[in-house]
């Protein structure tokens, strides 16, 4: 939606100046349908209320930031409706004047309610549009996470649970044979050990799960690799088959604890990582798979970059009906569930 709204506010933009230029002499002037709109035209050589006269491909290199920033900032944050719609409109509009600097070294206005001063164009309304819409999203998603925080014992939200899949020595390192070892394993353990003490901090209960199927189910490296933290309070369940959900107290530890929101990390990507992720969606739970907190081996059809790179894009958003998955960083406030903004 934010490349819709951009594209939109740049063609509407464009063509109406066109057509000002084709059309109506710089300053001339006429009462739009009897309303208190007057269009006129207006050649504007510098910035805003007409100063650095001369310059204006000086602040070309300005929208090209403003956008790179936008684009940045709604990647950062995820996608949010008013987020898209306000930065849609503010990089159409930053745009929509560039273009003009960039061809004429000056920007056609020709929108008033007088003749003598504060003339806009399409992108200048589309910028102030944008800006409101992007303080609206702020505000919003405040107010959100404050009630969010609310509903917490102690400061803490309620109903979460972090679920941390086969991260155990064998997968993580390989054991010689079946298993390769993952990429990245360093950086893995080290975000695995992130979002732990951050759900620590925040009293969220933590989840490991063990395939029994690794090191033939014994031994260091059917163990959760050592350099990744265990909490005491830490629960640990064994599993016999992808499905962590399958023939393990997992789903009935988390409707006892009336969990709402499950974080999922570990291994393997494409094998139980998807499998959890769709499974906890159609049991009822929100879920945010920490992008960079699952990793892989290749495979004889695509490396590991690719796997992962693949499942982050098809399980963000992935909708079961009431209930569906995002992905976000392990740097992003993870336990301030996000999915509300999205329903």
């Amino acid at each position: 939606m934010f490349y819709l709204f951009a594209i939109v506010v740049i063609i509407i933009d464009q063509l109406t100046k066109i057509w000002i230029r084709m059309n109506v002499a710089i300053g001339e002037y006429f009462n739009l349908w009897n309303s208190p709109i007057i269009i006129t035209h207006y050649e504007n050589t510098g910035a805003a209320f007409s100063s650095f006269q001369g310059y204006g491909r000086w602040f070309v290199p300005v929208a090209i930031f403003v956008v790179a920033f936008l684009i940045f900032y709604r990647k950062k944050e995820g996608k949010r409706k008013l987020l898209d719609l306000g930065a849609g409109f503010l990089a159409g509009g930053a745009i929509g004047n560039a273009i003009d600097r960039i061809l004429f070294n000056q920007v056609t206005d020709f929108i008033t309610f007088g003749t003598s001063n504060g003339i806009l164009n399409i992108a200048d309304y589309a910028l102030n549009i944008g800006l409101v819409l992007l303080i609206a999203d702020t505000v919003n998603t405040e107010l959100f996470q404050k009630k969010k925080r609310s509903l917490g014992q102690g400061g803490n939200q309620l109903n979460q649970a972090l679920l941390v899949i086969d991260a155990q020595q064998a997968i993580i390192d390989g054991d010689g044979n079946f298993e390769t070892g993952v990429i990245e394993k360093e950086r893995l353990i080290s975000n695995i050990n992130k979002v732990v003490q951050k759900a620590t901090e925040e009293n969220i209960p933590i989840i490991f799960i063990r395939d029994t199927s690794v090191a033939d189910g014994e031994g260091a490296g059917f163990e959760v690799h050592p350099h990744i933290t265990i909490p005491e309070e830490a629960v640990i369940f064994n599993k016999a088959a992808t499905n962590s959900f399958y023939g393990t107290p997992l789903l009935g530890h988390l409707k006892e604890l009336n969990v709402e929101h499950v974080a999922i990390m570990g291994c393997k990507t494409e094998y139980c990582i998807d499998t959890a992720v769709r499974t906890a969606t159609v049991n009822g739970f929100d879920v945010t798979l920490v992008g960079d907190g699952h990793s892989t081996s290749d495979s004889s059809d695509l490396t590991a970059k690719q796997i992962i790179q693949h499942h982050n894009r098809v399980l963000n958003g992935l909708d079961n009906v009431d209930n569906f998955s995002l992905v976000r960083s392990s740097d992003d406030d993870l336990f301030n569930p996000i999915h509300n903004n999205y329903r």
